[in-house]
């Protein structure tokens, strides 16, 4: 995990911040879901559909930053070992 994290060495949800958007987009639910499951996959390699989001508690931070958080379905055999695969990685590197 990066030292530069909000909590450096402790264990965080996948997260991301959401991307500038081409001309004409919209900062809708849809494109929130649809940048949620590409950080899912960038972090862990969990691919999912936007549409099996689920969506969970709306926070705002203390400096004025909102969190939108999704729920991802139920994991698939596939990203059990994936998600193993990631936290042997991050324990070895003393996380």
């Amino acid at each position: 995990m990066s030292a530069t994290t909000t909590a450096p060495g402790g264990w965080q949800l996948p997260g991301g911040n959401v991307e500038p958007l081409a001309a004409g987009l919209t900062l809708d639910e849809t494109e929130l879901r649809r940048q949620a499951c590409k950080e899912l996959a960038e972090e862990i390699g969990v691919h999912a559909a936007p549409e099996d989001l689920a969506l969970w508690p709306v926070t705002r931070g203390e400096h004025g930053n909102i969190g939108v958080h999704y729920q991802a379905p139920p994991p698939q055999a596939q990203w059990i070992g994936r998600i193993i695969a990631v936290s042997r990685g991050e324990s070895g590197e003393g996380c």
